[in-house]
């Protein structure tokens, strides 16, 4: 088990924090992070992950905000965004498979389990998709439930089916008990139409 695992898997990323404020900067933080989504996303801007991570980057380099400040859950989600894509990037150009595997996790659960400022089920659901390719049969169960129920993918059980049978076969035996459960459903239900 690698040691960025054991960070990324735990939250337990270093943090960088500068000493400045974010009100001395006049800068609308909110407004920044969600430029930076879009130029990360390419939503209805090009996709331009460089300049992504340099707003981000701007964002933790004001420094964090008060635990009271509104501005301070924007602040978190840019510094764990900001270090993740990089991650990322970073076990892509090394063909790090197995880091690759771990951050598009952490990007995923990033999506549905940070809160409203980041519930994204689509975005969720292509990181996850992107660990199941790479072989996580975690990834692959957890790809196969959101297209059984059509949650930030269209609904396909025919693909869901496909990707439970490559969990069954890839997983530990907690996998493949989960799996199998969800394949004896999906056949109960075929029988039934």
């Amino acid at each position: 088990m690698s040691k960025l695992y054991l960070l990324l898997f735990c939250g337990l990323m270093p943090i960088q924090v500068a000493i400045s404020s974010a009100a001395a900067q006049n800068v609308d933080i909110e407004q920044l992070y969600q430029h930076a989504l879009q130029l990360l996303y390419g939503d209805g801007l090009p996709q331009d992950e460089d300049s992504a991570l340099r707003e981000l980057q701007q964002i933790v380099d004001q420094g964090e905000p008060a635990r009271s400040d509104p501005n301070n859950r924007i602040f978190r989600a840019a510094n764990y965004l900001m270090q993740y894509i990089t991650a990322l990037r970073e076990s892509r150009e090394k063909k790090d498979v197995a880091t690759q595997i771990v951050t598009l996790e952490v990007l995923g659960l990033f999506f549905t389990e940070a809160g409203e400022l980041h519930q994204n089920w689509e975005r969720s659901a292509a990181y996850v998709k992107e660990a199941a390719d790479l072989g996580s049969a975690q990834s692959q169960l957890k790809y196969a439930g959101l297209l059984r129920i059509g949650k930030g993918v269209a609904k396909d059980l025919v693909e869901a089916r496909r990707y439970f049978e490559m969990a069954r076969d890839n997983g530990d035996e907690l996998v493949k008990r989960s799996a199998n459960r969800w394949l004896g459903e999906l056949e109960k239900s075929a029988k039934q139409s």
